[in-house]
């Protein structure tokens, strides 16, 4: 199963509740094939930005998407983004 633009959206009112001040943002690349970028809820006077989150967060990011949508996913080699395998 891909990844939606509505299960960015609920991912990310999750993330206000929880007071992460990042959001995810989804990106259509080539052939239908679609990742999942870390940005800042206001981009407004930053050009560039790193955030690393912890691996506990990675933990919690898997395991929300496995127990809501069954999905597994793959990340990039910096965690900034990721994606389902399915993908």
């Amino acid at each position: 199963m891909k990844i939606t633009r509505k299960m960015v959206m609920e991912l990310n009112n999750e993330l206000a509740v929880k007071g992460c001040p990042f959001r995810y943002k989804l990106q259509f690349m080539g052939n239908e094939f679609t990742s999942v970028m870390i940005t800042l809820p206001n981009m407004n006077c930053v050009d560039s930005f790193v955030i690393n989150v912890t691996e506990e967060f990675y933990e919690w990011l898997d395991m929300w998407f496995k127990t809501k949508y069954n999905i597994e996913l793959n990340y990039n080699n910096t965690g900034s983004a990721f994606w389902s395998k399915e993908n």
